[in-house]
């Protein structure tokens, strides 16, 4: 038993690799909206829990406690006082609303998806807690908000404002929250719309606020896994705070992989920071026609309650304060003001009720029952505030008080449209692939990193992938320069030269990283992210982005300062040579542990010797434009001889024993999705981006009939309920419509493709796509980290290769 008990707390403990539950190997991802700045990225799942927070870059930290194991657990296996959510307190009146208010939590569970669910085990911490009796005919409760059936939508599809939509019809009660993160402050508003119906039985109701955070200071070069555990000895300091009425959250260290000193403080706080609120902050507070004339805490300056605890699931040293979750679902907050370890936290504030369309002086009570008469609205707001000092968070959440929510939401709108007023849209009457394509480039805006000019794959922990990846960076790039922001592609690409490994890195001889090559991925810092030291299709595909922001925006002088970086991995590629075949030696391709030689890395070498070419040229380097194109031209007769299939009637052979193992039609679909080789069939590179021949070539011709055979069964599902799961068909539908834009009948295909993943893979009510989609109870569920920034502008580029403007943009 006690060596049950002791595996069961260390696998808790652990990151919860699961090599079945492919693709989701770190664990389902529970996102579903995202806001953020470039330096604060907050992300909410559907109920509207905060289940990520990263500071003071989208790649680097993330401070939400929140852990995620399976797809079928409740909350996706996040423990119930994981993440940070809202919840109300509420006092009801009446024998009947009672049967109501059960009756509707039951149905609640149907209403929402499995991550807003609760098991047995939890059953005594979530949903309706802490029942006590007001008077002989009043109740009050805790409800947590993601226990109600909730709705969630972008109140914007320009911009990244989330409106979350809980309803209890047995309360009577209705709460809309507004979140933001502002555009010019590292500060997230969560403001909070209460509606009471005229037959609600509840007479009162405190706003309750709860947050897990686990403050981080440090990252790992090649092992960016640093979130995925519960972390059992780092420790944070949570402090109530009276003067600010708010609750600061802070830590400081020395960052591992720089060995920089590093802090971080979060401030939580209500929108005001003494009494109740009711409309924006600059409404008094103290203002005696405010009062809700039933409260036990009515408008004063008075601080809220609150309560600073350890957390229980991770923390069980006696003494330890109780956790504010379970203190607050029980009712009472006792009102902690500090702990060192894990931490928790929890604030309340009564709310006040006022007549709808009338002024503050009526709450809408019968004042002979104590029931409501008439409807009421009581609004509220919740301030975050991130800094590097806890007297820093606190005066800017000080600061962020006297800010409207609708102001800052103007203020966000007006950022995003001077980031991306000159985009161009797809011409399509289909507002649904309309809102993802403006999704995908939003997603993009709030991912780039100002200081760098890295773009994270997704602010996601699980899995993760907030860090900046060349090869799909390159095609981030490309699509910069097509929406008028080329000066973040010279900026990145900029970036990316530094990044490149000069002198190489050698043991015993051999060179474990050659120079001339780029890694796997890399924080938005620079230091090096995963753990494969360098890729022969990250190569490739860099040295086509340094090249194609030439070939697509002119600047000799910006050619000049990165033609360093071509030849330098140009001479690489042409050196590393298979002298049996002629094709590039075996080597990481597409992130997989084996080495592979395939069309994947052949592809990528032949665009980036190609591309060399061109650049060389471009200079006057005419020994680099003979030696490459004499290199270029072998590896195309290597590619025609060794990798073209003529029973696949594509590209897509392999020498390789194990490749023809993973192709066997019996092979689960989970296991090919292994982390192990790249797959062989439906490559697109080499007609796009490469261009490697005409698209009327015969055997191109072939190949894109291929790509197409490829990647259409997925646009069958869930109907033909074949496919399990599938990802990046995107990039597909871009090479097919660049190569069959003259001809209707197939472009026909590629439009429906578009549409398919509008409609299917992106979220319905959010429209955000995550790297991938499984089919799950028969209907298409987008997966892994979501929202995706390089899967939402692969979409947006294909809708507008697709559906093209009329003006040609």
């Amino acid at each position: 038993m006690v060596l049950r008990t002791l595996r069961d707390r260390l696998a808790s403990h652990l990151p919860p690799v699961r090599l079945d539950q492919a693709p989701e190997f770190w664990g389902p991802t529970d996102i579903n909206a995202q806001s953020g700045n470039g330096r604060l990225s907050v992300a909410l799942n559907r109920t509207g829990t905060v289940t990520v927070l990263r500071w003071p870059r989208p790649s680097y930290y993330d401070h939400v406690t929140h852990h995620t194991t399976h797809r079928d657990a409740p909350r996706f296996g996040a423990h119930p006082n994981e993440g940070s959510f809202l919840g109300l307190r509420v006092t009801t009146v009446g024998d009947a609303a009672d049967a109501d208010v059960a009756t509707d939590i039951t149905d609640a569970a149907d209403a929402t998806d499995a991550s807003n669910t609760t098991d047995a085990e939890d059953s005594a911490d979530a949903g309706t807690a802490g029942g006590t009796k007001a008077g002989t005919d009043a109740e009050t409760e805790t409800h947590w908000l993601r226990d109600w059936p909730t709705e969630q939508r972008y109140a914007d599809e320009r911009s990244d404002a989330v409106v979350t939509t809980h309803r209890h019809d047995g309360l009577g009660l209705c709460v809309r929250i507004g979140d933001v993160v502002a555009a010019d402050a590292d500060a997230l508003v969560r403001e909070v719309t209460v509606e009471r119906r005229a037959d609600s039985p509840v007479i009162a109701a405190s706003l309750v606020v709860f947050a897990n955070l686990d403050l981080v200071v440090s990252k790992r070069p090649l092992s960016p896994t640093q979130d995925l555990y519960r972390r059992l000895t780092e420790r944070t300091r949570a402090r109530y705070h009276p003067d600010l009425d708010a609750v600061v959250f802070s830590k400081a260290g020395v960052d591992r992989s720089t060995d920089d000193a590093s802090s971080v403080a979060i401030a939580v706080g209500f929108g005001d920071p003494s009494g109740t609120t009711r409309g924006f902050e600059d409404q008094s507070a103290d203002d005696p026609s405010t009062a809700d004339p039933l409260s036990d805490d009515p408008p004063s300056d008075e601080p809220s309650s609150y309560h600073v605890g350890a957390d229980e699931r991770r923390s069980a040293r006696a003494g330890d304060p109780v956790d504010a979750y379970r203190a607050a679902s029980a009712g009472a907050l006792p009102g902690g003001r500090f702990h060192e370890g894990k931490t928790t936290a929890a604030l309340a504030r009564p709310l006040v009720f006022a007549v709808d369309g009338e002024g503050p002086g009526d709450d809408g009570h019968d004042r002979a029952g104590k029931r409501p008469s008439a409807a009421a609205t009581a609004t509220a707001t919740v301030r975050y505030a991130a800094a590097t000092t806890a007297d820093a968070a606190g005066d800017l959440l000080d600061a962020n008080r006297r800010r409207s929510p609708a102001d800052l939401r103007a203020a966000k709108r007006a950022w995003f449209d001077d980031r991306l007023g000159d985009a161009p849209m797809p011409a399509t009457d289909d507002p649904v692939v309309t809102a993802v394509a403006w999704r995908g480039l939003v997603t993009l805006v709030t991912n780039y990193d100002p200081e760098s000019g890295a773009v994270v794959a997704s602010i996601a922990t699980r899995s993760p992938y907030a860090l900046d990846w060349p090869r799909d960076g390159a095609f981030c790039n490309h699509v910069l320069d097509r929406i008028g922001r080329s000066d973040w592609a010279r900026k990145r690409n900029r970036w990316y030269a530094s990044l490149q490994e000069r002198s190489g890195r050698h043991l015993l001889g051999a060179a474990l990283v050659p120079a001339g090559t780029w890694a796997m991925n890399y924080y938005g810092d620079g230091v090096t992210g995963g753990p494969i030291p360098w890729e022969i299709d990250q190569t490739g595909l860099a040295v086509w982005a340094l090249w194609d922001h030439y070939r697509t925006t002119g600047g000799v002088e910006y050619l000049r300062e990165v033609y360093p970086a071509i030849r330098r991995a140009a001479e690489f590629l042409g050196g590393y040579r298979d002298p049996t075949t002629g094709l590039p030696r075996a080597a990481h391709e597409d992130d997989n542990l084996v080495h592979s030689r395939t069309v994947v890395g052949a592809s990528s070498v032949w665009l980036a010797l190609d591309s060399a070419v061109r650049a060389a040229r471009a200079l006057g380097e005419e020994e680099d434009v003979t030696r490459f194109g004499r290199r270029r031209d072998e590896l195309a007769a290597a590619i025609e001889t060794h990798l073209w299939s003529p029973g696949d009637g594509a590209y897509s052979r392999t020498g390789s024993l194990l490749h023809r193992l993973f192709d066997h039609p019996r092979v689960p679909e989970v296991v090919r999705a292994l982390p192990i080789l790249p797959g062989t069939r439906g490559v697109p590179t080499l007609s796009w981006p490469a261009d490697y021949a005409d698209a009327d070539d015969p055997r191109m011709a072939r190949h894109l009939d291929h790509v197409w055979e490829t990647v259409a069964p997925s646009f069958a599902e869930p109907a033909a309920g074949r496919r399990r799961f599938g990802m990046y068909e995107s990039k597909a539908l871009v090479a097919l419509a660049k190569a069959w834009r003259d001809d209707p009948e197939r472009m026909a295909r590629v439009c429906e493709g578009v549409r398919w993943i509008a409609h299917e893979h992106a979220t319905s009510d959010t429209h955000v796509l995550g790297e991938g989609w499984l089919l799950e109870d028969g209907d298409v569920v987008s997966v892994v980290s979501q929202p995706h920034t390089f899967t939402g502008l692969l979409f947006y580029y294909a809708a507008l290769e697709a559906f093209p403007p009329a003006d040609g943009s």
